[in-house]
């Protein structure tokens, strides 16, 4: 009897599909195999955090100081295995950094191995996972503070100082984005120049000089006029004069708070001149082909063309930012604002990195005004760099805007005078308005 064998096609029909499974089946088998390590790895650096803990709490590492990042790297790190590896091969260079707030301690791991598996940021203890290792990692910055501490130090080996410096870039602790906000290390001043007889607050007079805003007035906690150095231009410095802001309120957004910050400098009011470069809501010809009884004096409608004036997202461009909203406002009639005498619902402030606070805000940070008088004492960081402070009179009576109205007055602007004046009643014109810009910043990513 004849055997029967494999023909060419039925071979070549076999090799053709064993193919197929092993294209198939080495990603696979590749994939599991380099998940498998990286969780490997991931323990392994939990293992050193465990070690670098142990470390901390006998006091062999002294951490002590909450404006400090300390890089220890893992070579000076005991473990139960000895020396610790990677699956990829020995760690460098590689550190656990450790902070402190004065009550618990954080860890987190930067480094590679000698296969340039590793991270090249910060990761919190908390945050590491297989995602967070990854190939190709050559530089491993030791210049990272976390939640704005400006201190860094690198330790030896043998846990002497190996270096002390300045940190060049922040992370979160929470979510590791950069910090945008940070509390300021000193204030502002200004003297007191008013000559009307109303001084410059409650408790303030003619050549009175008193410092603008808190450095931190409630322990840990942020509150209303709390001074902030804000990188908004996003290069990594904070300084602490351009890009001063005052904590204002926190809002609720997609479930993440948000600070809201006034900025120190009136955007359009040159400190070294005297002009005041300011402008008016909207054209008087606007509002009067709408409404013919407006005058000069109550041409307080906007806010319009105001928005021209804030900072643009090319100027302050950290993207962390929260910008470009569109808004619903009403004007003091309460009806709608008026664009070129169209009547709108709301206005956006795309291309812009800032906005204008409402009336809400101010008075949620200023207090509840009861009186026609005094309504800026509790908040005078509000009027740093205006004519708030010149010694002459009719220099002061200058306005910056807000979204909305106080309720129940004819108001779109505020004066920077001490009293509070109810524009509908004429007893003040309006020659030019100011801009005030505000940014809004997510809460976790200022250092407070």
């Amino acid at each position: 009897m004849k055997n029967k064998g494999f023909t060419l096609i039925e071979l070549l029909a076999v090799i053709i599909i064993l193919g197929i499974l092993m294209l198939i089946a080495i990603p696979s088998v590749t994939n599991y195999i380099n998940n498998s390590r990286k969780e490997t790895y991931v323990n392994t650096v939990s293992e050193l955090i465990k070690g670098a803990s142990i470390m901390v709490n006998s006091g062999e590492i002294e951490v002590n100081d909450p404006n400090t990042t300390y890089y220890v790297p893992v070579s000076a790190i005991k473990t139960e295995n000895g020396e610790a590896r990677s699956p990829y091969g020995k760690f460098e260079p590689a550190y656990i950094a450790v902070t402190y707030d004065g009550e618990t301690y954080d860890y987190y791991f930067i480094g590679k191995d000698e296969a340039d598996m590793g991270t090249d940021t910060l990761i919190k203890s908390d945050n590491l996972n297989k995602d967070s290792i990854k190939s190709g990692v050559d530089d491993i910055p030791t210049s990272i503070g976390v939640d704005g501490r400006e201190n860094i130090i690198v330790y030896n080996p043998d846990l002497s100082i190996k270096e002390t410096k300045n940190s060049t870039d922040y992370i979160n602790g929470n979510n590791g984005e950069k910090i945008v906000c940070k509390r300021a290390k000193s204030l502002h001043s200004a003297e007191c120049n008013r000559s009307d007889g109303y001084g410059c607050d409650a408790v303030h007079n003619q050549g009175d000089v008193f410092t603008l805003g808190n450095l931190k007035s409630n322990g840990s906690v942020i509150s209303a006029g709390d001074a902030f150095d804000c990188d908004v231009n996003d290069d990594g410095n904070f300084d602490d004069y351009e890009e001063r802001f005052y904590y204002v309120s926190s809002s609720t957004k997609e479930d993440r708070e948000v600070a809201t910050f006034i900025y120190s400098a009136n955007y359009k009011y040159n400190r070294m001149s005297t002009n005041f470069d300011g402008i008016q809501y909207s054209l008087l010809s606007d509002i009067q082909a709408i409404d013919p009884s407006v005058t000069e004096a109550d041409n307080i409608h906007g806010p319009v063309t105001t928005i021209k004036q804030l900072p643009k997202i090319t100027k302050w461009k950290n993207k962390l930012l929260i910008t470009e909203q569109t808004r619903n406002i009403v004007n003091e009639l309460g009806s709608k604002t008026t664009v070129d005498g169209t009547i709108v619902e709301s206005f956006t402030y795309t291309g812009c990195a800032a906005r204008l606070l409402t009336f809400q805000e101010i008075e949620e940070a200023c207090g509840p005004n009861s009186t026609s008088t005094g309504y800026f004492d509790n908040c005078t960081y509000f009027m740093e760099n205006t004519r708030y402070f010149e010694t002459d009179s009719s220099k002061g009576s200058y306005y910056w805007n807000t979204e909305t109205p106080k309720s129940g007055e004819a108001m779109r602007v505020y004066h920077t005078n001490s009293v509070m004046r109810n524009l509908n009643t004429n007893d003040a014109v309006v020659h030019a308005v100011g801009t005030r810009p505000a940014i809004d910043v997510y809460l976790d990513n200022v250092s407070h």
